[in-house]
């Protein structure tokens, strides 16, 4: 089960709009490059990078690196997927 605090930062982090256009631009990226690079590699890569960046440089108070690292992932992860979904969902009733 997950502890209430962890539910309150993931909350916080999906309503961020600085990391919502990161992974907005994360995805975007992985698409346009996917014949080139792949999609799986770097989507992952990515995704810890934003959520490593974004926990060095607006550090929360009494919470850890590695608490808002993995939050950032867990987050990121969420975000990137809801974006893929709905694109897939958008490409596939748009024909």
């Amino acid at each position: 089960m997950v502890p209430d605090e962890y539910t309150g930062i993931i909350a916080a982090q999906l309503l961020d709009p600085f990391r919502v256009g990161l992974v907005a631009a994360l995805v975007y990226t992985t698409i346009r490059n996917a014949a080139a690079t792949g999609w799986l590699v770097p989507l992952a890569a990515g995704i810890v990078f934003v959520a490593y960046i974004i926990a060095m440089t607006m550090p929360v108070g009494g919470q850890t690196q590695l608490v808002m690292t993995t939050t950032g992932v867990v987050t990121n992860s969420i975000l990137a997927a809801v974006m893929f979904s709905g694109l897939f969902i958008w490409r596939r009733f748009s024909k």
